[in-house]
Parts: C-alpha cells; sequence; structure tokens
C-alpha cells in the first residue's frame, strides 16, 4: 500500500491516478477498517479515502 500511496503523489491526474485509487479500494475493500484498528490506521484510511473521493468528482 505504501508504493501505491507514493505513486500517487506523483502521478498528478489521469489514467494512472484511476487505477491506483481502484487498486487502494480493492486492497483495502472500499477502505474497510480492521476490527483491531489504531488511531493512525484509521487517519490514514479516511484521508485515502477522502483523497479517492475528491478525485471522483
Amino acid at each position: 500500500m505504501r508504493e501505491i500511496t507514493l505513486a500517487l503523489q506523483d502521478s498528478g491526474s489521469g489514467a494512472r491516478t484511476i487505477g491506483l485509487f481502484e487498486e487502494l479500494r480493492t486492497l483495502t475493500k472500499n477502505y474497510a477498517l480492521p476490527d483491531d484498528a489504531c488511531e493512525a490506521y484509521e487517519a490514514t484510511y479516511q484521508a485515502l479515502q477522502r483523497a479517492d473521493m475528491r478525485h471522483a468528482a
């Protein structure tokens, strides 16, 4: 997941970014938190989901 988020920082916009967010949604099961997620994990997922929603708008 770290590689994807780093790639997002460099991707700008376009098809590559769309593909990266699709991959993130798959890996995170649409940003679903595991039951034992810590606060940092939760904050990371929420930030990624917000970025995904902003990009889709």
